[in-house]
C-alpha cells in the first residue's frame, strides 16, 4: 500500500478542508493528487502472464487504497462509454451491468478484477480499468494471446536440385515469432538469401557444397518445435568443369530414364512374344533322305504285246461288234 500524501493541508483521497485559504495552493494540490492516482494508484497483473488461445486469463487488480464502491472495464486506452465492457457497483442489484463491448466470456470480481474465458486472438489489445473508492483511480494493461507453434516441415521448391539452379527451402510452420536454421556437421552456406522473417532461404546458384542435412526450429514466447532432418541433395556439379547448362543436364537425365524404360519394355515384349509363338516342325535331314533313296512313283500299267504291223487292225474295229464295246451304239 502507498501512503496517502498530504499537500497544503489537503489529504489526497479525503474530503478535509484545506488549512489555507489560498485557492491556488488548493488547485495545485488537487492536480498533484490526480497525478498520484493515475500513476501509482493500482496495479494490474495477468494470470497467467502468457495466456494461451482457448484458455482463460485473469486481469487481477491490486494495491487499491480503501473500499471499492464501483469500477468499470474498457477495451482501449480511453475510458469512454462506447468502449465499456462492463460496469460494477455495489449500490446496484445485480451489481454487474454489461457495456457495448460485453460478452458472456467476460466476468468481474468485487476486487475490480476481470476474467476472460475461452480467449480469442481478437481479444488482444489494451484494457483499462477505472476504480472508485473514496477517490477515482485508473490504470491500463496490454493483453497478448499466444498459441503453440506447430511442428515445422522443410519443403523444397524443386523436386530435384540441379547445379546452378535457384532453389528455396521453406520452414513451414504456424504461430512462430522466430525461425532458426541449422545444418548437421557444417555451417550454413553464406551465399543464401533469407526471407524477411527467416522462414525461407534461397540458394541463387546452388552448388554441390550446399548439399547436406538441414533442420529448422520455430519459437515463440510459450513454445518451441524442431523439424525432422531434411536431406538436401544436389544431383550434379555444373559450371566451368562440365560446360553444360542446367537445361542440358536435365535433358540428359530425362533421356537416360526414357532409354532405360524403353530397354526394359522391349525385353518384356520379346519374352511375351516368344512364349506365344507356335512350335516349328523341322524337315528331315539330308542324310535321312539319302538313306531311303529317291522317291519311287508307282503307276498302274497294263501289259500289252507289241502289235504286228502286218496284222494291225483298224483303230476303230471294235465298233463292228455291238455286244463287245460301248461304242457299238454309234452304228445304229
Amino acid at each position: 500500500m502507498h501512503d496517502v500524501p498530504e499537500i497544503y493541508g489537503f489529504t489526497c483521497g479525503r474530503r478535509t478542508p484545506a488549512r489555507t485559504t489560498d485557492m491556488r495552493g488548493f488547485t495545485l494540490a488537487g492536480v498533484f493528487c490526480l497525478w498520484i492516482d493515475l500513476t501509482i494508484g493500482i496495479l494490474i497483473e495477468l494470470i497467467p502472464s502468457l495466456p494461451l488461445v482457448n484458455h482463460s486469463v485473469l486481469l487481477r487488480v491490486s494495491q487499491i487504497n480503501g473500499t471499492v464502491w464501483s469500477f468499470s472495464w474498457f477495451k482501449g486506452e480511453l475510458a469512454r462509454s462506447q468502449n465499456q465492457i462492463l460496469a460494477y457497483s455495489k449500490r446496484n442489484g445485480p451489481p454487474e451491468s454489461p457495456g457495448p463491448l460485453y460478452s458472456p466470456r467476460f466476468g468481474s470480481y468485487s476486487n475490480a478484477s476481470l476474467e476472460i474465458v475461452n480467449l480469442y486472438f481478437e481479444d488482444q489489445g489494451t484494457y483499462t480499468v477505472q476504480v472508485t473508492t473514496d477517490r477515482q483511480v485508473r490504470n491500463a494493461t496490454q493483453l497478448h494471446v499466444y498459441a503453440l507453434v506447430t511442428k515445422p516441415i522443410i519443403r523444397s521448391s524443386a523436386l530435384y536440385a540441379v547445379g546452378n539452379q535457384t532453389v528455396t527451402l521453406t520452414c513451414d510452420t504456424k504461430n512462430f515469432e522466430k525461425i532458426h536454421w541449422g545444418r548437421i556437421g557444417k555451417t550454413l552456406p553464406t551465399a543464401v538469401i533469407w526471407s524477411y522473417n527467416y522462414s525461407a532461404m534461397t540458394f541463387p546458384n546452388i552448388k554441390s557444397l550446399d548439399a547436406g542435412q538441414y533442420w529448422c526450429e520455430a519459437v515463440n514466447a510459450v513454445s518451441k518445435m524442431t523439424s525432422d532432418i531434411y536431406t538436401f541433395n544436389v544431383y550434379c556439379v555444373c559450371g566451368s568443369e562440365s560446360g553444360l547448362s542446367a537445361g542440358e543436364i536435365a535433358g540428359i537425365i530425362v533421356g537416360i530414364i526414357l532409354g532405360l524404360v524403353l530397354l526394359v519394355g522391349g525385353a518384356f515384349l520379346y519374352l511375351f512374344l516368344k512364349r506365344r509363338r507356335p512350335p516349328v516342325i523341322e524337315e528331315p535331314r539330308e542324310e535321312t533322305r539319302k538313306s531311303h533313296g529317291p522317291p519311287i512313283d508307282y503307276y498302274n500299267v497294263q501289259a500289252m504285246a507289241e502289235p504286228n504291223p502286218a496284222n494291225r487292225e483298224p483303230a476303230y474295229m471294235d465298233l463292228q461288234y455291238s455286244s463287245r464295246d460301248i461304242y457299238s451304239n454309234l452304228q445304229n
